[in-house]
């Protein structure tokens, strides 16, 4: 764990959270396909929308656990996929159990964050200044 970096959570100050690794980032991935096979339905038809909420609920508490079993956990290079998935599961329904859906989703866009797992904000939406050309010339859409 000495590679991972770690933050105190923003919504739960007494806990530490933990930027994912790579083996996490798979069984997540993996959990993920789960979880969307699951919510299959035929063709033409749209999931309904409980279970799409359920499904990114129980998608976020999985995120949660992952991060909270770096800390957790003890010897985790001792212990089998199943053993992880297991111990992730229990950590995960302890998460849906005593927090908040505020304090999920809030601590599991924080891990992603952390972990590098969003996209870039692109500099345009970052920054509102409209910059000039160097030669000050105004703009224009035709060809000179």
């Amino acid at each position: 764990m000495p590679y991972l970096k770690s933050e105190q959570s923003v919504f739960y100050p007494d806990i530490q959270l933990t930027e994912l690794s790579g083996l996490q980032r798979i069984h997540y991935l993996e959990y993920i396909a789960e979880e969307e096979k699951r919510l299959a339905v035929p063709d033409g038809e749209e999931p309904a929308l409980a279970a799409v909420m359920s499904m990114n609920f129980r998608l976020s508490a999985r995120l949660v656990a992952l991060s909270l079993f770096q800390r957790e956990s003890g010897e985790v290079d001792l212990l089998d996929d199943h053993a992880i998935h297991a111990a992730v599961g229990v950590i995960q329904r302890r998460v849906l159990m005593q927090w908040s859906y505020e304090g999920i989703a809030a601590n599991a866009l924080q891990i992603r964050k952390l972990s590098g797992m969003l996209p870039p904000v692109p500099e345009s939406e970052t920054d509102d200044r409209v910059t000039e050309p160097a030669d000050n010339e105004p703009l224009s859409a035709e060809k000179p």
